[in-house]
């Protein structure tokens, strides 16, 4: 189990909404769990709230490794400001004015945390796990969505195979130089620069600006992404896991959206990164 926690200056999120302090994490599995309790709990979640999010994560001490014994285990789904204002409709609908039901949804709004609905899967996942559950859903940009985290385990949904590809190429566009993004790439994996390749423990990373890039082109919702500033080329290393480099990359596109960067992975494995490698162009 790996240990590297570093702080990341506060910035906005994909959502463009202010983001408290986030903690970056290399750690794989939550401490006091299994992989195979990880990864069971992990199935299961998604099978039971996977339809509201699939940005789906470990927060706080025990994705830290700063855990007691008795401490719970915090489960964030994060949606973005507008999904989350429709589930508080949804969960709470129209509450009689001055009741307590009324309080507890504008408690909700502000604190941009819901529990309702969600009991009787903490209680599955107390009996299965062995300890306090809280499992909620959280507002991308609001005061509970914040670091350590720890990204859902994949593990059991038959993509990880000797013949998956790989190779992943990042198309970024960010108001940033390629030097402060080659700099900010190597803080968020810990890794060695080389001019502007990367180095971590997983990964080796390419950084280069596109010789495509169109301010104009890139706004379209299907293909802009191709348009982007700059592309980042992402191979595992010789001697590192499928799975940790999968994570690393998905840290990384996560560091890139805090940064208000727009960050879209091109790769076999995009299902199992976080929001599906940012690619939606419906959105």
């Amino acid at each position: 189990m790996l240990f590297w926690v570093k702080g990341a200056p506060t910035a906005r999120n994909n959502f463009q909404v202010k983001c408290e302090q986030i903690t970056w994490t290399k750690m794989m599995v939550p401490q006091g769990l299994t992989s195979e309790q990880f990864g069971n709990a992990s199935t299961l979640i998604r099978q039971r709230v996977g339809s509201i999010s699939d940005d789906i994560y470990v927060q706080g001490s025990r994705a830290g490794g700063t855990a007691r014994v008795d401490s719970d285990i915090d489960i964030a789904v994060r949606v973005s400001p507008e999904e989350f204002n429709t589930l508080i409709t949804q969960r709470f609908k129209t509450p009689n004015p001055g009741s307590s039901k009324e309080r507890t949804m504008l408690h909700a709004i502000d604190t941009g945390k819901i529990q309702a609905g969600l009991s009787s899967l903490r209680i599955q996942l107390e009996k299965e796990l062995g300890m306090k559950v809280d499992i909620s859903i959280i507002k991308a940009g609001g005061s509970f969505n914040n670091g350590p985290s720890i990204p859902l385990s994949r593990r059991g949904e038959g993509m990880l195979d000797d013949s998956m590809d790989l190779f992943c190429k990042v198309f970024a566009d960010a108001e940033m130089t390629k030097e402060t993004l080659v700099t900010l790439a190597a803080e968020t994996l810990h890794g060695t620069i080389e001019r502007w390749s990367i180095q971590t423990e997983q990964c080796d990373i390419g950084i280069a600006e596109n010789d495509e890039y169109d301010s104009v082109k890139k706004i379209d919702k299907l293909d802009g992404f191709l348009f982007s500033k700059y592309y980042i080329e992402i191979e595992p290393s010789i001697d590192g896991n499928k799975d940790a480099y999968i994570s690393e990359v998905g840290m990384l596109l996560e560091r890139l959206w805090q940064e208000g960067c727009s960050a879209i992975a091109s790769c076999d494995f995009e299902e199992l990164l976080p929001r599906k490698g940012g690619y939606n162009p419906t959105r």
